[in-house]
């Protein structure tokens, strides 16, 4: 499980999980489920991905970073995270 948070709030807006197939292989997809209102889905699914290429369990993320009062430039650095 993988846990990200900050800002001025910490909280869980996203969470996103990759599991193995049925036959006990690696998934190439992410399932993800977002807070109403939150943007955090995209990091959670990118880093659910970018750890699926290194290890071969289940993995889960859970995202929640608040800022307040962010500007576009703030949100742009958050989407660009991994």
């Amino acid at each position: 499980m993988i846990v990200i948070f900050g800002g001025d709030v910490p909280h869980i807006g996203a969470v996103a999980r990759k599991s193995l197939t049925g036959d006990g292989s690696n998934s190439a997809s992410a399932s993800v489920i977002c807070i109403t209102g939150h943007k955090e889905d995209e990091i959670a699914r990118n880093i659910v991905l970018e750890f699926n290429s290194e290890f071969i369990c289940n993995i889960t993320v859970s995202a929640g970073v608040h800022i307040d009062n962010a500007k576009k430039k703030d949100i742009e650095v958050l989407e660009r995270a991994k």
